[in-house]
């Protein structure tokens, strides 16, 4: 029995760096680690959520242990108060959000490249980084034989692996003899059976005048 609790002590204690983690990682692209990867940036956010929840001890509530009783013993498990437990579930989420931004814009990152410390985007690929940048463009996006449409980027899959976009106020240009067709409805989702050959990005007044 106790090494089941000290089990669970451990789980829970994983448990507000695993939360912080998991809501970066929705937001934002998802990384491929192992497990011992993954274990470690867990174990460091809940160092981190750990000190900024000392750092503001006084404004929390007093710490007062639950108590679960098991067949005749009482035992502390859990070893914090609910409001405890509420107050590292907020910090959790919140630098999980602010983790997710920051992955997402490489704030970061566009610092260490300003002092040419670090040339790295922070992106998992080139894909997610082009795309990024340039969201919200016309573009053109070139199939296999020959076949270009025009449009709204509007969305696309941030696995690279697995190349989706979304075009909105689409269309299909036509060759010199043919004429331009245009999608009726929101727009085009172009699949990576589709094989992307290049996406070319438009300036707003190109886009405009197409």
């Amino acid at each position: 029995m106790p090494t089941s609790i000290t089990a669970l002590r451990i789980f829970l204690i994983l448990i507000p760096g695993f939360l912080t983690l998991w809501i970066q990682e929705s937001l934002g692209e998802k990384k491929d680690r192992t497990q011992l990867e993954s274990v470690f940036i867990i174990f460091l956010y809940d160092i981190f959520i750990f000190e900024i929840y000392l750092g503001f001890l006084g404004l929390f509530p007093k710490f007062v242990p639950i108590i679960f009783t098991l067949g005749e013993k009482e035992v502390n498990i859990i070893g914090i108060s609910f409001w405890n437990v509420i107050v590292f579930l907020t910090i959790s989420i919140i630098l999980g959000i602010i983790f997710a931004m920051f992955n997402v814009h490489g704030w970061h990152y566009k610092i260490l490249r300003k002092l040419r410390i670090s040339y790295s985007t922070g992106r998992i690929s080139v894909w997610n980084d082009i795309l990024y940048e340039y969201m919200n463009y016309y573009v053109i996006v070139h199939l296999e034989e020959g076949v270009r449409i025009f449009g709204w980027l509007s969305d696309f899959s941030l696995d690279p692996r697995d190349k989706h976009i979304f075009i909105k106020d689409a269309k299909y240009l036509g060759s010199t003899s043919k004429e331009d067709v245009e999608i009726k409805g929101p727009g085009i989702l172009i699949t990576s059976e589709s094989k992307i050959k290049l996406i070319e990005f438009l300036n707003p007044e190109e886009g405009e005048s197409e």
